[in-house]
């Protein structure tokens, strides 16, 4: 049972939504067409979710509006039909391993892990659903002075109880495991639809936070950096080319296996290139976006 403090903080949190609902009627409006609209079915509560703790903790109530607004006006083409009831997930990349295991997938897909840290996902899975990254398309303007069109990632988290299948994942996968997999997708995705840039929810942002906060194993701020993101602010700036270390400096004994992992993940990179490419209908790409 709930204690009374925690209710009089429920009540007071939904009488300060209700309020801001009241005073910002007409930019609701315009954010609740676009979402439903978009989502082709009726889906109110998706175009309330910016009135709590959506994307960032410490994110604007008008920003987080702006944001989801961002993501169902420029969403590309091929992302439309994603969530519908005729196409809900699309397979972005797949291996098969031989005998009777299960093939390793990546899908694509509306976010239903975790829809509070943004509108899509990539769920990677072998046999079960291991790990899963959460997203949306923004406007640079939204999250500051950044160019163009951003990709922000709001989180990324595994699935409980399957670090043995994560294992036997990445082993199957070149020791290559699910969450650089996803991270390898992430970017793919970026370059195809010629994104300016890929934004990560900083380790102290996270709205699992707020939630959730046992659930959260990651360490988003060792993630971001290995991934050579650079914090700026409440996000990490990821670039969208890796940049290797030259092998002189890897030990000579790991420089074989080194450069195999590599030249997998730039495969894996290229196939992944290329089904989006062929979701787009175009070659070479181009950016998708709706007037």
């Amino acid at each position: 049972m709930e204690s009374k403090p925690l209710k009089v903080s429920k009540i007071r949190k939904r009488i300060v939504q209700i309020a801001y609902l009241c005073s910002h009627p007409v930019q609701h409006w315009h954010c609740a067409r676009l979402v439903v609209g978009r989502r082709k079915r009726i889906d109110l509560a998706a175009s309330l979710k910016y009135l709590g703790a959506y994307l960032a903790l410490s994110m604007p109530t008008a920003t987080r509006r702006q944001a989801l607004m961002d993501h169902y006006r420029d969403l590309p083409r091929f992302l439309r039909g994603v969530g519908d009831r005729k196409a809900d997930k699309i397979i972005l990349w797949e291996r098969r391993t031989g005998d009777d295991r299960p093939p390793l997938r990546i899908f694509l897909e509306r976010s239903s892990f975790a829809p509070l840290e943004g509108e899509m996902q990539l769920r990677f899975s072998f046999g079960s659903d291991l790990f899963f990254l959460t997203f949306l398309f923004a406007r640079g303007r939204t999250f500051g002075s950044l160019p163009g069109r951003q990709l922000f990632i709001g989180g990324v988290q595994g699935a409980f109880s399957r670090r043995a299948d994560m294992r036997e994942a990445a082993k199957l996968n070149g020791e290559i495991a699910p969450a650089p997999m996803l991270l390898i997708a992430i970017r793919a995705l970026a370059k195809v639809l010629a994104l300016n840039g890929v934004i990560a929810i900083a380790e102290d942002e996270q709205v699992a936070r707020c939630y959730s906060p046992e659930h959260i194993k990651l360490d988003y701020r060792g993630f971001w950096t290995g991934a050579g993101g650079a914090r700026a602010g409440s996000f990490y700036h990821l670039p969208l080319e890796v940049e290797e270390r030259p092998l002189l400096e890897t030990p000579i004994t790991h420089r074989a296996r080194t450069r195999r992992k590599r030249a997998a993940k730039r495969k894996i990179r290229e196939a992944i290139e290329e089904r989006i490419e062929e979701l787009l209908h175009t070659a070479p790409p181009q950016p998708y976006w709706m007037a």
